[in-house]
């Protein structure tokens, strides 16, 4: 259970980036009549989810409510490094995606593949503070 709530506490934190600062490519419809804002996230935290699907979790449906968000979390676990290489590779790219290793979030972010946050920091100082630099 407390890895689900860490699981739940970061996209929770995703989500309000994303509705807040513009971060997702739906984000200027955050908190619009048209509907909620669609956020796939690919992960490889394994979760006891208590029998439920993660999508269909209680608290997963509660965030969603709360942030006006539609959350697709797409869990892989044995071979996530394999499927996180292949999705960067297909150009059908995730929302938000677990990175594990700074070389790959490097290499993609030269090659155009994820979304420079500079412009968006300075307007989420909570998160702001939890950023460390690469280097």
């Amino acid at each position: 259970m407390k890895r689900f709530l860490v699981l739940s506490l970061m996209v929770c934190s995703i989500a309000i980036f994303s509705a807040y600062a513009g971060g997702g490519k739906q984000a200027a419809a955050a908190g619009s009549a048209a509907g909620p804002v669609n956020l796939q996230f690919l992960t490889n935290v394994n979760v006891d989810t208590e029998g439920y699907d993660i999508n269909d979790h209680p608290y997963v449906k509660f965030l969603e409510q709360k942030f006006n968000v539609k959350l697709d979390i797409i869990t892989e676990t044995a071979r996530y490094q394999e499927k996180l290489n292949t999705t960067m590779a297909s150009g059908k790219l995730p929302d938000y995606i677990n990175i594990l290793d700074k070389n790959d979030l490097q290499r993609w972010a030269s090659e155009g593949l994820i979304l420079p946050l500079d412009s968006y920091i300075d307007k989420c100082p909570n998160l702001k503070d939890q950023i460390f630099q690469l280097g």
